[in-house]
């Protein structure tokens, strides 16, 4: 579970790196909702679909 949990926080700072890379290169300025939003829902689309891969390993 703590591996998932790193990769997941992983996945949630390069989506907010990645968010505020394009704001600034568009020239807008930095919309922090959007960007954390978008962030966490990452982290938890990665959190569900490593829980669901574990259970379709153990399946098996």
């Amino acid at each position: 579970m703590k591996e998932k949990i790193l990769r997941a926080s992983f996945w949630v700072i390069v989506v907010a790196i990645g968010f505020i890379i394009v704001d600034i290169m568009k020239g807008q300025k930095i919309d922090i909702f959007i960007t954390v939003t978008a962030a966490l829902i990452m982290g938890l689309v990665d959190i569900i679909f490593s829980m669901v891969g574990d259970i379709i390993k153990k399946k098996k």
